[in-house]
């Protein structure tokens, strides 16, 4: 599963948001999941996870009884605001209005694939994003294979010694 690409789409009156085919064609009942967990990302937008998936990636680290006050504000925020959203027969999933509010999202959205989920993004916004980061390009392609170069950065090339 690999989501990648911006779709540009209008949220309707009810706030149904139509999830590009691409994207649904990726989801599998049996693996990743047929749903959405919809939750407010560390970006403060609105980020789509497959529903199996993100149990999984959710899974990886346990509950602790007595979590430290930053891991549980970080747990308190993310499933308490979190949805499980499912796709209707027309490829459309209900974003609560409450939730539009919070990522101050209009009804013009972009929808951007990020490697293992979905973003929504008000559609100015993104572009103004897209022009900036678009100029510091091959700085930030140099810094990220930097990092992927120091030691203790975890990757397969840090163990080949």
């Amino acid at each position: 599963m690999l989501f990648t690409g911006e779709y540009e789409h209008t949220l309707d009156p009810k706030g149904r948001l139509s999830i590009p085919s691409r994207f649904r064609q990726s989801l599998s009942p049996d693996t990743v999941g047929d749903k959405f967990y919809l939750i407010i990302g560390a970006n403060k937008k609105l980020w789509l996870y497959p529903d199996k998936y993100y149990e999984q990636l959710v899974n990886r680290y346990p509950a602790e009884l007595i979590p430290d006050e930053k891991i549980l504000q970080f747990e308190q925020l993310t499933f308490g605001l979190a949805r499980l959203v499912e796709i209707d027969t027309t490829g459309r999933v209900l974003v609560p209005e409450k939730m539009l509010r919070r990522a101050a999202l209009d009804k013009q959205v972009i929808i951007i694939g990020v490697r293992d989920h979905l973003e929504l993004w008000d559609r100015d916004e993104w572009e103004r994003y897209v022009e900036n980061g678009l100029s510091e390009y091959s700085q930030t392609l140099t810094r990220a294979r930097l990092a992927r170069m120091l030691p203790g950065s975890g990757k397969a090339s840090d163990t080949a010694e």
